[in-house]
């Protein structure tokens, strides 16, 4: 997964009309309703960014872990899943920044930005587990989707 340090930077350049004559998609950005952003005691153990169209694509994200189930109508809207999997201090966070969708070439596209913050060297943290998270709602997106992580200016790698 390509990591970005430019605000636009995995999403290709946005043509002024629905495509370009290379094929260059037109991107939309789309809004969302975040579900759940936090670091709490119950999610995936390994990293994870998903897209979630079920409730048993929710309970395959939380290895089946008994965790709130949000508002949502799977036949009319999605949900867009990050995750950093455990970690056995506070400090972690992640957070969805952009969703954006158009096409290329004919074939429709997501692209998803997130961010992942880490304890800075010598940075006083907690001895807990914690499974940072972020989940937002979307309307149903077709074609693939893209996730790429992007460092904030002035952050290391």
């Amino acid at each position: 997964m390509p990591d970005k340090t430019d605000k636009d930077g995995p999403f290709p350049a946005a043509a002024s009309t629905s495509e370009s004559s290379s094929g260059t998609p037109d991107l939309r950005e789309i809004e969302f309703e975040r579900i759940q952003r936090k670091d709490s005691n119950v999610g995936p153990n390994e990293a994870k960014q998903v897209v979630i169209l079920s409730w048993d694509d929710f309970d395959t994200f939380f290895n089946n872990k008994t965790v709130d189930r949000p508002a949502v109508d799977f036949n009319r809207e999605q949900l867009i899943a990050v995750s950093m999997g455990k970690h056995t201090s506070s400090g972690f966070s992640i957070q969805i920044v952009t969703v954006k969708h158009g096409s290329g070439f004919g074939i429709p596209r997501t692209y998803v930005e997130f961010i992942e913050k880490r304890p800075a060297p010598g940075q006083i943290v907690s001895d807990v587990l914690t499974y940072p998270t972020d989940i937002v709602k979307v309307p149903i997106l077709d074609g693939s989707t893209n996730f790429s992580r992007i460092v904030p200016k002035g952050q290391a790698a």
